[in-house]
C-alpha cells in the first residue's frame, strides 16, 4: 500500500513538471499537419491566460484554431524573398500566433490546434522544427524556448521549445496528408485533480485499514 501510494506521489510530481508539446508531433517534409499544442498545467500553480507561439522562419503556411473563450491573434512578418504556396506567391507570413484573455486553471489542460504545411527541413538543417512558446499566467509566466544545440537549451533548462519532427512517410501516404506517427502519451492529459482525488483516496483507505 504504501509503495502505491509513493507511486501516486511520483505520478503527481511528473504530472506537475509536463512540458507543453505538439500532440502530433511528427509528419512528412512537403505534407499538411493538424496537431495541436496542449498546455498541460499553469505556472507554479497560477491559472494561464495567454499562451503565445512563435513560428519558424521556414514554415510559410499555418492556421490556428479558434478556441472557445479564447482570443485568437495572428502576426504577420515580410518575407525578404517571396515563396509560391499552394500555386500562390506570398510575400508574408504568419511569424506569431497568440491565444489570449481565456483562463485555464491549473489543474486542467487545454490544446490549441494547428494546421501547418512541413517544410522540406528543419532548424539550420535538421529534421525538427522548434516553435517558442511564451505561457503567460494571471500570476507570472513561463517561456518554453529552450532549442537542441543552442544557447537557448542552457539558458531555459528544463523549458524546451516544443518540436516537430519531420520524418519520411510510408508510400501509401499522400502527399496532402499528415503522419500521425507521433501522438503524445495520455498520460500528460489528466487533469491534475484527479491525481489529487487519487492519492486523497488511496490513503484514506491506508489510514482505515492501518
Amino acid at each position: 500500500m504504501k509503495s502505491f501510494i509513493a507511486i501516486c506521489l511520483f505520478s503527481l510530481a511528473a504530472l506537475s513538471s509536463a512540458h507543453v508539446t505538439f500532440t502530433v508531433y511528427s509528419g512528412q517534409p512537403g505534407s499538411y499537419l493538424s496537431t495541436a499544442l496542449r498546455v498541460p498545467h499553469g505556472c507554479n500553480g497560477s491559472a494561464t491566460n495567454a499562451i503565445s507561439l512563435s513560428i519558424p522562419d521556414n514554415v510559410y503556411s499555418i492556421k490556428p484554431q479558434v478556441v472557445a473563450n479564447w482570443n485568437l491573434t495572428i502576426q504577420y512578418r515580410d518575407l525578404t524573398t517571396p515563396v509560391t504556396i499552394e500555386g500562390q506567391q506570398i510575400n508574408q507570413t504568419v511569424s506569431n500566433i497568440t491565444w489570449d484573455n481565456g483562463l485555464l486553471p491549473n489543474d486542467e489542460f487545454q490544446e490549441f490546434g494547428l494546421q501547418i504545411a512541413l517544410p522540406d527541413s528543419g532548424y539550420n538543417g535538421t529534421d525538427k522544427l522548434w516553435f517558442p512558446v511564451l505561457q503567460t499566467c494571471v500570476n507570472g509566466s513561463t517561456f518554453w524556448g529552450g532549442i537542441a544545440n543552442t544557447s537557448s537549451w542552457d539558458q531555459y533548462t528544463g523549458h524546451p521549445a516544443p518540436t516537430i519532427e519531420l520524418t519520411n512517410a510510408s508510400a501509401s501516404t499522400s502527399s496532402g496528408q499528415a503522419t500521425a506517427s507521433g501522438v503524445q502519451s495520455s498520460a500528460t492529459s489528466v487533469s491534475t485533480s484527479m491525481v489529487w482525488t487519487m492519492l486523497f483516496l488511496v490513503i484514506s483507505s491506508f489510514v482505515l485499514l492501518a
